[in-house]
């Protein structure tokens, strides 16, 4: 089977991917068409049941794998003994690190700094420490959002079952006795992640240990986000070619000491898990050291191993160790780029004698194999990244990375000598990271897809490996059939919601505040409602502010949008002026194209609110003030503004509150509405039929009067509100009052993102708690 060790990788990929996806029928379709690949390629009996040998295997031993990976600790435990095994990272307010516990098990442990002084004393924890902690456990909380991030899913493949919240008088027991040599390697490397960060600037640091020491901990948010969305993040994690260059160099400097190549490879093979685990011993960095080693140890042995059986090997071995490993992007990542440029770039380089062409067609060939899983991930693809990538591979990979290890090496021998290190890495870095913030902000070429099915990722990469096969047969001009294939189905991902006849309502859950998103059969039009906005209820000190704080316009609002496939919003509805129904448009305004922002007419009072709509000005987004009677229809879906009249003194009864019959479907969405603006629209509308109602003001008994619910007869009611809020929304008479009249009742706080669709008056509800 020389040569064919990815077949046995495939049938193990399969055989895990059937158990964790629960007997998927798509699993098993993929599996038939696999059988069938082998069919065609008239493969021998022995290579047959070999792969069935290695797919029976594997599957029996996920299914074991899953069976044991469950709690044995009870949740009334109050008290943990274990030791420290990441390195505990503080940011601001915020400590997290995990620690393997006597039962066996690893815990999550988060802990909320209550002051400097704690901050400074915490700041002494190092990995590997051993501590016993008295605290309270608890689940990890479901994603309560449809696009949102399924941590409990992703505790769950690292084997972690409970956050732990510590009491801060245990963390005294923490202590760094009778560590081992592997103990001491890891606190070495804690504090060299320690050192860059306390002697090089703020602006590098962050970087040189992403570099250095595989930590992107500490890389600035924006900068990381600018990475990640213009497809080079994959620099930042030390791979094949960094593992490549630090190896080429050792083997360059040993050889010039004057030892043998056959102890110059004993050397690098001895060093190369040490620097795997210096480095963080992610998926990527494993792969590349694994692989490292096996060209060292046959050159050292004089056996030839072939490249894909190696490869091949070390997946087989990841996967045994941990089979979770196929769902996460940095092994799927890393295995994919790999059997790509082994098996094609080879061929397809060799066409090309410039090293140009040939960085040029790598780059091409890399981050088309990557396009597919990069969709499924972040649901968009920039086509700057082809460019960006042909000028940041070399500079970080020649320039950039030699030049920190170099730098901390120099520094740690003469900070005055190394000092003038840091300031050609600054000389360095400042351009080229102003060069991808500008590009990040243009959105220039910038594709968003939406969330694909599986299907469709499947398709895609089978289309991509069409185009390196005939590439690889007869140059470019042979691909133009597979290309054309590739982009119809791109094109058909971008543009099937517009196929679509039925109309949809997102109830985002953005905790205690208001974000609605509309979207009209055949996406004739696309309306958000609201933003969401976390109200700051006391300012923070420096000593509290973190790196990287939640954002709520960027990971619910946005991530929702961008799953979806929505690239435009038609129209931006900004009820009124309370942070917790606007304080995230600031993420969003800019990052999407708005053609308008309606707000309501009055006075603008907060500072925000003014520095909100000053913001959207910049942005050249038209700004209209609107009031009652205003109305526009699309297609047979009709809007009509019933409130504000412009002379409210109320700031909640200033709310936008809209009308709209959508499908046939009526909707009433009050944004903070009071009793006092229901009167009003009691007295103005005498026959207002009313579906499906927004409750005012989160359910505040201040709104949803008894009076206002019988003139309506609403038949649905949403509450958009926080859990366990501090206002006690939705309030208890106002539950009555829709239970009395058996209303319909669907909360965020309980039901998590609510999803409305529509067709023909009629509609479906989708809850995604429930």
């Amino acid at each position: 089977m020389q040569g064919k060790g990815y077949l046995a990788v495939i049938s193990a990929i399969l055989a895990i991917s059937y158990v964790l996806n629960g007997s998927s029928p798509f699993i098993f379709v993929v599996m038939i068409g696999y059988l069938i690949y082998l069919w065609r390629r008239r493969e021998s009996i022995k290579v047959f049941i070999s792969l069935i040998v290695v797919f029976l295997c594997f599957f029996a031993y996920t299914s074991m794998y899953e069976r044991f990976n469950h709690s044995v600790i009870d949740e009334e435990t109050r008290v943990l003994s274990g030791m420290i095994t990441t390195i505990p990272l503080i940011d601001g307010d915020r400590l997290s690190f995990r620690m393997k516990v006597q039962q066996g098990e690893v815990i999550q442990v988060n802990y909320r700094i209550q002051s400097e002084v704690e901050k400074q004393l915490l700041t002494e924890l190092n990995t590997r420490a051993n501590c016993r902690l008295e605290g309270i456990l608890e689940k990890p909380a479901p994603p309560s959002n449809f696009f949102s991030f399924d941590y409990p899913s992703y505790l769950h493949k690292q084997k972690i079952h409970w956050l732990f919240s510590p009491e801060f008088s245990s963390f005294s027991t923490c202590n760094s006795k009778n560590l081992t040599v592997y103990d001491r390697f890891l606190q070495f490397r804690q504090n060299g992640i320690s050192f860059v960060n306390e002697h090089f600037p703020e602006s590098i640091a962050g970087l040189v240990n992403a570099l250095v020491f595989g930590d992107r901990s500490y890389v600035d948010e924006e900068l990381l986000f600018a990475y990640q969305r213009l497809g080079v993040i994959h620099l930042l994690a030390v791979s094949g070619l960094h593992v490549g260059l630090v190896v080429g160099g050792l083997f360059f400097i040993l050889l010039r000491l004057g030892l043998t190549r056959e102890m110059v490879y004993l050397i690098l093979m001895v060093c190369l898990p040490l620097y795997a685990l210096l480095t963080g011993a992610a998926p990527p960095i494993v792969r590349a050291s694994a692989m490292t080693f096996i060209v060292l140890l046959s050159l050292r042995l004089k056996r030839r191993i072939h490249p894909l059986d190696g490869i091949s090997a070390i997946a087989l071995l990841m996967l045994v160790y941990k089979p979770y490993f196929i769902v996460e992007l940095g092994f799927q990542l890393s295995f994919l780029i790999s059997y790509v440029l082994l098996l094609s770039a080879s061929h397809i380089v060799s066409r090309y004698n410039h090293y140009f062409m040939q960085l040029l067609v790598v780059t091409i060939l890399s981050q088309l194999a990557a396009l597919p899983l990069l969709l499924f991930h972040f649901y968009e693809f920039s086509l700057l990244s082809f460019p960006l990538n042909l000028l940041f591979i070399p500079v970080i990979s020649f320039i950039v990375l030699p030049l920190s290890i170099i730098s901390v090496m120099i520094y740690l021998l003469s900070d005055s000598i190394g000092t003038i290190f840091i300031m050609m890495l600054e000389t360095i870095l400042h351009p080229l990271h102003r060069l991808l913030m500008v590009a990040e902000e243009s959105r220039f070429g910038l594709l968003i897809l939406g969330k694909p099915t599986p299907t469709f990722v499947i398709a895609l990469l089978l289309v991509m490996f069409a185009c390196f096969y005939m590439w690889e047969k007869g140059g470019v001009k042979r691909i133009a059939i597979p290309f054309l294939i590739a982009v119809f189905l791109l094109g058909w991902q971008m543009m099937y919601p517009s196929f679509s006849k039925y109309a949809k309502v997102t109830v985002l859950d953005v905790g205690q505040g208001d974000s609605f998103l509309i979207e009209l059969p055949f996406r004739r039009g696309v309306y958000l409602i609201d933003t969401g906005g976390q109200v700051q209820f006391a300012e923070k000190e420096e000593w509290q502010e973190r790196r990287r704080s939640f954002d709520l316009g960027k990971e619910v609002v946005l991530k929702t949008l961008k799953g979806k496939g929505i690239r435009k919003i038609d129209k931006l509805i900004l009820t009124h002026g309370d942070y917790d129904h606007i304080g995230a448009a600031s993420s969003i305004v800019g990052d999407i194209n708005i053609d308008e922002v309606l707000y309501g007419v009055g006075e603008v009072e907060k500072e925000f609110e003014q520095q909100m709509l000053t913001q959207i000005h910049q942005q050249k987004i038209p700004i209209q003030f609107v009031k009652e009677g205003l109305k526009w229809r699309v297609k047979e879906e009709q809007f009509y503004i019933l409130s504000p009249t412009g002379s409210e003194q109320n700031t909640n009864d200033r709310s936008i509150v809209l009308y709209a019959i959508i499908s046939g479907v009526r909707f009433l969405f009050t944004g903070d509405f009071e009793k006092e603006g229901e009167i009003r629209i009691i007295e103005n509308y005498r026959n207002l039929p009313v579906d499906i109602l927004k409750v005012g003001h989160h359910g505040s008994k201040t709104s949803t009067s008894a009076t206002f619910l019988d003139h309506i007869r609403p038949k649905v009611a949403i509450i958009s509100a926080g859990r366990n809020n501090r206002y006690g929304h939705p309030h208890q008479d106002v539950m009555e009052e829709l239970e009395k009249r058996n209303i319909r009742i669907v909360r965020t706080d309980e039901d998590g993102a609510i999803e409305l669709t529509f067709s023909k008056k009629e509609f479906v509800i989708n809850k995604k708690l429930h």
